[in-house]
């Protein structure tokens, strides 16, 4: 495993000796998953809070028609299957399913309700780290909802790159075309039509995962509207 524990938020400020010792505490399991195995599925109940330290995750959900809705990607180090409640009965609504093969840690709901005896500061420290967590996979989903209130695909599009790009302009995709349009709720035809049509335009420049944004100012008069 290549991936420093300490460096997860989920463990801020926590010695190895303390994340260790909340692993033990919790019950906490390792996992592999295959490429396109599930790690939960819709409808299943709650059990883990997980955290994935190798490989790529989407979460997405499925309708009967065959179309996907991709709801985010899921990097390593970060945390993913949290809900604001879990009560008994609490079940996933959507899947989360390996696009790589994957690493994952599993700690368990339980743990967070459930003071030890001595109700040890390494799990204090995990409480409050949790709710940091939650706070900011709330802000990812604001900014979903900012994307997906553009009112054309350019708008879409335009404010997800605007919202992805480095300080040059740049942005490495690592979504392919057909995720990346289950992303934004659109068909592939009509991602590669506007991306085209961006280029003729001379706003970016498209070259696979690669895209430079040319024209700043005309990529936000097409998104902000």
């Amino acid at each position: 495993m290549n991936v420093n524990l300490k460096e997860i938020d989920l463990f801020a400020d926590m010695d190895e000796e303390g994340i260790q010792n909340l692993l033990r505490c919790s019950g906490a399991v390792f996992r592999d998953y295959e490429k396109g195995q599930q790690i939960f599925q819709e409808n299943e109940n709650v059990k883990y809070i997980y955290v994935l330290l190798e490989g790529r995750l989407l979460a997405s959900k499925h309708y009967s028609s065959g179309r996907r809705n991709i709801f985010c990607e899921i990097h390593e180090k970060e945390i993913f299957g949290i809900l604001i409640h879990v009560g008994p009965d609490e079940t996933y609504w959507y899947d989360a399913i390996a696009v790589t093969d994957c690493k994952v840690l599993c700690i368990s709901w339980d743990f967070l309700f459930n003071f030890c005896s001595v109700s040890c500061e390494v799990h204090k420290s995990f409480i409050k780290n949790m709710i940091r967590v939650q706070a900011d996979i709330s802000v990812s989903q604001m900014k979903k909802l900012s994307i997906l209130s553009g009112s054309t695909v350019e708008a879409k599009l335009g404010l997800l790159m605007l919202e992805l790009m480095d300080e040059k302009g740049c942005i490495e995709l690592k979504m392919n075309r057909e995720e990346l349009a289950d992303f934004l709720g659109i068909t592939r035809p009509s991602l590669s039509r506007s991306l085209m049509q961006m280029k003729q335009k001379g706003i970016l420049h498209v070259e696979r995962s690669h895209i430079q944004i040319l024209n700043m100012e005309e990529l936000e008069k097409l998104s902000i509207r």
